[in-house]
């Protein structure tokens, strides 16, 4: 029995020598800047790569006009052109599109839309407006 005992502190110090090395001292959780940098991810980072593309938001696009998980911009008719042209959030979105692509290339939207989908809409989109 002490031999377990003893066998349960060993362990427990030897967790509290290793743990605070593994723990960042502000104990925020890392913020990726450019999810790209990262190579060879696992299914997990994977998504959570893509997830940090989506949360790359530009200040000219205001909320309808940007790229959501759903795989939707909330663009009326009229508003192709600013879309497109003036704000540049049609560009904005190309390069959240191919960040997705770089770190999942088979990522599918909410809705089941792939990257290709969402480019050719936005291509298809911005080529009528002009």
């Amino acid at each position: 029995m002490e031999k377990s005992s003893s066998l349960r502190y060993g362990f427990l110090l030897v967790l509290l020598v290793l743990l605070p090395g593994c723990i960042k001292a502000d104990w925020n959780i890392e913020m990726v800047t450019d999810p790209t940098s990262n190579v060879n991810l696992s299914p997990f980072d994977q998504w959570r790569s893509a997830y940090e593309c989506l949360q790359n938001i530009s200040s000219n696009c205001p909320g309808n006009y940007s790229l959501n998980e759903g795989g939707w911009v909330n663009l009326r008719s009229n508003d192709t052109v600013r879309y497109c042209n003036i704000t540049g959030c049609a560009d904005h979105s190309r390069a959240v599109l191919k960040c997705i692509c770089l770190v999942k290339r088979d990522f599918k939207f909410q809705n089941g839309a792939t990257v290709k989908d969402i480019n050719d809409t936005i291509n298809d989109g911005c080529r009528s407006s002009t």
